[in-house]
């Protein structure tokens, strides 16, 4: 049984100011940088959120009745994505907006 439908989850992004053997990505929030593949970085500075996954089951907890994900970065868009994973694995809804605060 699932005592707890909602689940805060969050990141803080890393960035580097020196990046080895990827200097031409130095200064622009990067971090985890591969030089053997390109340097393909698996990290960023506006890599930062926080979401909350609501998951509800049936009174059986055989079946998932609900399956969302809620997340707001903190980036210079304040980008806002949700999704319904409720149909997952066939299906994905993605809904993403971007909001400006005054």
């Amino acid at each position: 049984m699932i005592s707890r439908e909602d689940m805060l989850i969050e990141y803080q992004g890393e960035a580097d100011k020196v990046l080895q053997g990827c200097e031409q990505l130095n200064g622009q929030q990067l971090a985890e940088c591969i030089p053997e593949v390109d340097c393909m970085c698996d990290d960023a500075g506006n890599n930062t959120f926080s979401c909350v996954r609501t998951m509800k089951m049936d009174e059986t907890d055989q079946k998932v009745l609900q399956n969302l994900v809620y997340c707001e970065f903190v980036d210079s868009e304040n980008f806002i994505e949700g999704n319904s994973l409720t149909r997952m694995l066939s299906t994905v809804h993605v809904y993403s907006l971007s909001v400006q605060y005054d």
